[in-house]
């Protein structure tokens, strides 16, 4: 088949034209295959070629396209093909793929056309590369300006975060793997009483208590799908558009964990309707955990934060007491040097020094004292200066506090962290 060489001319055409005009051209230039024509997101047909499920040739006679990203030190240089047209070879078949991209505002398009003698094998291979592109492979899917994207750079981190370093009031940490195992493993139980099987937890309280390590402690003691979405503002589609996506993915990837860092911050008033809908509406969402974290319940709506069908358990993470304190300290006193330890005898004392810090202030105490005694030696005892410390950090967390409140007077609000 002689290939059309009219992607400039399509380029050329309107916005609202542009994908209709390449159409009428594939179907008057190749009047005996069948054409199917997609934007789906999950269609990524390169990705599936150097996954080795497909060959991807490209056609001498018609310029390809590629546009290179710099994706950081970790990933390095990234191409990615904006316009072309292949021959592809999958499972003893020949099909032929053309891609055109274009940008409508600030978002790009990728808009692909898939032809082959059958309308059959065009749809089998369509489905296949969308199977494909939806499963992950050791990566968690990151939800960020409209679409999902796959990160195994987070996931290997996140498989680093245990819950043995992690220190919590009481059995808090106990009562948190026993319930989402618990969940998991009692599909039958929901089914035989008619309950929808899903389940929407919340993690409340202040910043640096343990909330998204207990998070990471979670996704990486459980062995099924994680989907993180890092922000719902989408430039592309709209809030609607964009929540509906997340949901229906995770719908695709459950029995799964859904996660919503700092919920307060993602939903905004004109996002909540549709987002009660999407957690509690007609759709199914058989198998989903939504784990979400707040720093300030204050701020979610009634509706979010009181309907147990919604989030059905609510679990507190507070500043830690003394003896939580002092578990913590122990902790990161066992990984110093030996001749950098505090004495058994110290570690209480300190412990009450620093009422009122997290357990990120504490790291923070701990490191700079570190960094301290490597820096000064013998200025000063180890004791001396971690309490020398712990006044200088007392005096930023109470200028914090001031700042806080002057932010809260002129907007007439009360502050977060007092309310």
């Amino acid at each position: 088949m002689e290939r059309p060489r009219f992607i400039a001319e399509a380029l050329a055409e309107p916005d609202d034209s542009r994908a209709y005009y390449i159409s009428r051209r594939m179907a008057e230039c190749c009047p005996d295959r069948a054409v199917l024509q997609t934007a789906d997101c999950d269609f990524d047909p390169h990705g599936y070629a150097r996954d080795e499920r497909c060959r991807l040739l490209p056609q001498p006679s018609i310029h390809c396209e590629w546009e290179a990203e710099w994706a950081g030190e970790e990933k390095g240089l990234r191409y990615e093909e904006r316009n072309g047209w292949h021959d592809v070879f999958w499972q003893g078949n020949r099909l032929e793929l053309l891609q055109v991209s274009w940008s409508s505002g600030r978002c790009s398009e990728a808009h692909y056309w898939i032809t082959a003698e059958a309308l059959e094998v065009c749809e089998s291979f369509f489905i296949e590369v969308c199977r494909w592109g939806s499963r992950l492979r050791d990566e968690i899917w990151v939800f960020e300006d409209g679409y999902w994207e796959r990160d195994a750079a987070l996931y290997r981190e996140v498989r680093k975060v245990t819950f043995d370093s992690l220190i919590l009031a009481g059995d808090l940490k106990k009562r948190l793997q026993e319930d989402l195992r618990s969940f998991f493993a009692s599909r039958a139980e929901y089914v035989r009483h008619g309950a929808p099987w899903k389940r929407g937890i919340l993690f409340i309280g202040p910043p640096g208590n343990g909330k998204t390590h207990a998070v990471k402690a979670l996704i990486g003691s459980l062995s099924y799908p994680c989907l993180y979405v890092k922000g719902l503002d989408d430039a592309c589609f709209s809030d609607k558009s964009s929540i509906e996506r997340v949901f229906r993915r995770a719908r695709e990837c459950a029995p799964c964990l859904l996660v919503f860092e700092d919920l307060d911050s993602l939903l905004k008033r004109d996002k909540r309707s549709v987002f009660l809908n999407a957690l509690d509406g007609f759709a199914t969402n058989d198998g989903i955990v939504t784990l979400a974290t707040t720093n300030h319940p204050q701020k979610l709506d009634a509706a979010i934060l009181d309907r147990p069908s919604r989030f059905d358990r609510k679990y507190h993470f507070d500043l830690p007491g003394p003896a939580e304190r002092e578990a913590y300290l122990a902790h990161w006193n066992q990984r110093l040097e030996q001749d950098l330890r505090l004495g058994d005898e110290a570690l209480p004392r300190l412990a009450e020094i620093t009422g009122g810090f997290s357990f990120a202030y504490l790291k923070e105490l701990v490191l700079s004292v570190s960094i301290r005694l490597v820096s000064d030696q013998g200025a000063a005892t180890v004791a001396e200066l971690f309490t020398a410390e712990v006044k200088c950090l007392r005096q930023e967390m109470q200028t914090a506090r001031d700042l806080r409140k002057q932010a809260g007077g002129k907007s007439g609000r009360k502050p977060a962290h007092l309310s």
